[in-house]
């Protein structure tokens, strides 16, 4: 019985709450949905400007040889199939106990004392 008169009183509270919150969270929507369509749909010309300078942008980003070698991929193949795309390059050496994987484990060490071929590598990325 008690359970019954409190959750009777529970549901009457959310009641009146559900009555004071709801025109604000409607407000905040309604606005919220105007004000994004407006700002994607008021601007949407530039988008054939930006989006393809952003793609070639995003292809000159930063690589980490470190995950590529992690990942089981040849870092100096990596570079010949990426060259002149790659603007700037992350060092990074491996001890010799990571494994290849696609799970985001690496074991990184200072630069040359792992597992690295740097003698092939720099001068691939150099090209």
């Amino acid at each position: 019985m008690l359970v019954v008169v409190l959750l009777v009183m529970n549901m009457r509270g959310m009641k009146e709450s559900i009555r004071i919150l709801l025109p604000i969270f409607l407000g905040f929507f309604i606005t919220h949905t105007f004000l994004i369509g407006y700002g994607i749909l008021g601007h949407s010309h530039g988008l054939a400007l930006v989006v393809p300078n952003a793609l070639a942008e995003t292809s000159k980003l930063a690589h980490d040889i470190g995950w590529v070698a992690a990942a089981g991929l040849d870092p100096v193949a990596f570079l010949r199939h990426n060259s002149g795309r790659l603007r700037w390059l992350h060092i990074k050496d491996l001890k010799p106990s990571t494994h290849a994987n696609f799970a985001l484990n690496m074991e990184p060490v200072e630069t040359g004392a792992g597992e690295q071929n740097w003698a092939r590598i720099l001068p691939a990325a150099h090209d």
